[in-house]
């Protein structure tokens, strides 16, 4: 690219054009040559074309495209920044665009480089000085994978490029199941598995294995991407080529971080030629919890005093006693943090952090990836500076440790993390730091069915004393092994004023559709509120507080919950009325590009 850049700037220079360093990166995208086969995140706008680049850059200045910004939820997760949006989990319902001033006006054709983003709109008008917004749906993403395109607005040789990306992870270990995925690999190519690991892991295994598919010797190796993105273990070159080290190879993880990993399956080019395509085997498993929901939140409207929560919990071929302890709630938040180190015999891993007063737990756990040996030291600093060791790690689990303390000191703690190894492995430390609080949140498992495959665990949430934000957790820890499973957030809003949602439908065509209204109002003005709506897990936004999605005219009769973030108001949960509501007005199924919501025809008031 630097290359190609600088061959343009002195062709331009020669043949007299005014061009900047902006002008000729542009160039490079538009002229650049799509490559087949590749995902658009992989490729970007293709393979450099110095050709293309310097047609495009002899071309009169384009107009100035509008500046674009996706409108997201704070606390979405969604991640966004100029011209880009990207989750990893539940797609989202769709996307808000606000254009603003700043461009050039007129005319702007929209169009989608993918089926699967649905704007509002094929042409949009900017006059000078104003904002738009452009609305962007997004069908059902069922399948897992990336999925990334375009939504260009076009004005001329002008243009800007809306990147939408989003990963759609496997779910099997969510369920209790064990992936299993098979394929074949040219060398040079690699393949993608995103894994949805629960908040309760205790542990993750992915095995591979790699023989010849054809001519040639095969080889292949496995990469696994935690989370955040980072490379967190490469494994050997496995396959039939001189250069392999074995057929297969596990992969072993403690104590994972919840969150979706990556796992890539690739084909690299090796020394000594005599290279074929590969077939693999990828199975990956997993043991401990899932729960759901991963988060409470619960705001208090005038008036009242308790709120009520409950969440589902489910065995992953685990049979460890699990107990449920709530902390809170207090005015601090916890701190629950991932730390990724590189630790060896001569260089441990080491990480400081503060324990504030009032804190109910510290509890810190290493893992080592590939189920390493890890020792784990924890130690507290005097008024004087001296280190005093106040815990060293314990577990029956291999390549884990942990050290919980209840009711620590405040001050400063050093974690001190030693491992076998000779050259630096990857040591993750699990840090929870849990408030005290007034420990008034009562938890309660049904009876008699801790043990079962699946049970529920019921809380009760009294309203803190003052307004604003308090916090609590809920812990769910193994009993006998003597560690944090996950936590549940409770973050907890006093103070703010109370919202309600309306829920409306009128028919729509083709018949078996309707037109649903979902309308955030303030509960004392009855006028509409800015908000973000998440509807069974999607997450949508409503810019002017109402929401109008065409749906199924028939649905489920169990309610669904709904979640509401308005823009001046604390966080909203919403269930519906028990018993089915049934439209007075045909059925049908609603059409492919629709995202399924499970939710009734009716109106509905609630406030919790």
């Amino acid at each position: 690219a630097a290359g190609a850049a600088g061959r343009l700037l002195e062709a331009a220079r020669r043949r007299g054009l005014q061009v900047d360093p902006v002008s000729v990166g542009r160039a490079l995208e538009r002229g650049a040559r799509a490559l087949s086969g590749y995902n658009l995140l992989e490729q970007g706008y293709g393979a450099i074309s110095l050709a293309g680049a310097w047609e495009y850059l002899q071309r009169p200045a384009p107009a100035a495209p509008p500046p674009a910004l996706p409108e997201v939820p704070a606390d979405g997760g969604l991640r966004s920044g100029p011209g880009a949006v990207h989750h990893r989990g539940t797609a989202p319902g769709g996307i808000t665009w606000r254009l603003g001033p700043g461009g050039s006006t007129g005319d702007w054709q929209v169009e989608p480089s993918a089926s699967w983003l649905l704007p509002d709109r094929q042409r949009l008008r900017m006059a000078p000085g104003t904002t738009r917004r452009l609305e962007v749906s997004l069908a059902s993403l069922d399948a897992p994978g990336l999925y990334a395109g375009w939504v260009r607005l076009r004005s001329g040789d002008a243009a800007v490029d809306l990147l939408h990306s989003f990963v759609v992870p496997e779910t099997a270990l969510l369920e209790g199941r064990t992936l299993d995925r098979a394929g074949v690999l040219v060398p040079g190519t690699w393949r993608r598995h995103f894994i949805a690991v629960p908040p309760g892991a205790v542990g993750l295994t992915a095995e591979i294995s790699v023989e010849a598919a054809g001519a040639g010797g095969a080889a292949a190796r496995l990469l696994v991407y935690r989370p955040d993105g980072t490379r967190w273990w490469t494994g050997s070159l496995l396959g039939t080529h001189r250069t392999a080290a074995g057929p297969s190879q596990v992969f072993e993880m403690p104590l994972p971080e919840p969150g979706i990993w990556e796992l890539i399956v690739e084909a690299p080019f090796v020394r000594g030629g005599d290279l074929g395509p590969a077939s693999y085997r990828l199975r990956v498993g997993g043991s401990g919890l899932t729960w759901s929901p991963e988060r409470w939140w619960v705001s208090f409207g005038p008036g009242e005093a308790a709120a009520s929560r409950s969440i589902q919990v489910r065995r992953l071929n685990y049979q460890g006693p699990v107990e449920a302890v709530a902390l809170g709630p207090s005015t601090d938040a916890p701190e629950v943090v991932t730390i990724k180190e590189r630790a060896s015999v001569a260089r441990p891993a080491y990480h400081e952090l503060r324990v504030p007063e009032g804190t109910a737990l510290l509890e810190v756990t290493a893992s080592a990836a590939g189920g390493g040996n890890v020792d784990l030291f924890l130690y507290r600093r005097r008024a004087s500076g001296a280190p005093e060791r106040v815990g060293r790690g314990a577990g029956d689990r291999p390549g884990a440790e942990v050290v919980r303390i209840w009711f620590p000191q405040p001050g400063t703690y050093v974690v001190w993390c030693e491992t076998d190894s000779r050259v630096g492995i990857p040591v993750q430390l699990n840090v929870r730091v849990l408030p005290t609080g007034t420990a008034a949140i009562r938890s309660q498992a049904d009876a008699g069915e801790p043990g079962a495959a699946t049970w529920t665990i019921h809380a009760g949430i009294p309203r803190p004393a003052g307004s604003g934000l308090h916090h609590a957790v809920l812990a769910v820890e193994d009993t006998a092994a003597g560690y944090l499973l996950g936590v549940v957030p409770i973050v907890i809003e006093t103070g703010q004023p109370s919202v309600r949602v309306v829920v409306q439908a009128v028919p729509a065509r083709p018949p078996g559709l309707a037109w649903t209204t979902l309308t955030v109002v303030d509960a004392v003005t009855f006028r509409p509120v800015a908000a973000h709506v998440w509807i069974d897990g999607r997450v949508y936004a409503a810019p002017q507080g109402r929401l109008i999605l065409r749906q199924p005219a028939s649905w489920a009769g169990a309610g669904a919950r709904l979640q509401v973030l308005p823009a001046a108001h604390g966080r909203r949960e919403f269930q519906s009325t028990p018993g089915a509501v049934q439209p007075p007005f045909g059925t049908g199924r609603a059409p492919s590009e629709s995202p399924v919501l499970h939710r009734r025809l009716a109106e509905v008031w609630g406030r919790r």
